[in-house]
């Protein structure tokens, strides 16, 4: 029998990230002229979101692009989505900035150089 580790592997995104990493996971694919939405925070828990049936990183708010997000907020993020998927929507940040108050200023400051979001 598989195991749900085995299952999220198959995922698009189900191996980006392990428990205590710190990730961002776009809403929509960056694009010139068009502003990035997005969230980061650390993931400290994955599986099943009840309330979409989506298997999801569940992580802890840091910082979001446009204040949609509370700072400490749980936040589902989807391993996978229907529509509009593409390879770099959930990347991974642990190794860029070493704390949380230096991606809350990033994010602030506009810095998105960090996440290099335009790709293909």
């Amino acid at each position: 029998m598989e195991t749900m580790e085995q299952t999220f592997a198959k995922l698009t995104h189900g191996d980006k990230a392990e428990l205590g990493d710190i990730i961002l996971a776009y809403d929509f694919k960056p694009m010139q002229g068009r502003e990035n939405y997005f969230v980061i925070g650390y993931v400290e828990g994955m599986g099943m979101n009840h309330n979409t049936g989506a298997a999801s990183y569940q992580i802890r708010c840091i910082a979001s692009s446009h204040g949609q997000f509370e700072l400490d907020e749980k936040v589902y993020v989807p391993m996978q989505v229907a529509i509009m998927e593409y390879d770099h929507r959930i990347r991974k940040v642990t190794e860029c900035f070493g704390n949380h108050a230096e991606i809350r200023q990033g994010v602030k400051d506009g810095d998105f150089e960090f996440v290099s979001p335009y790709h293909d």
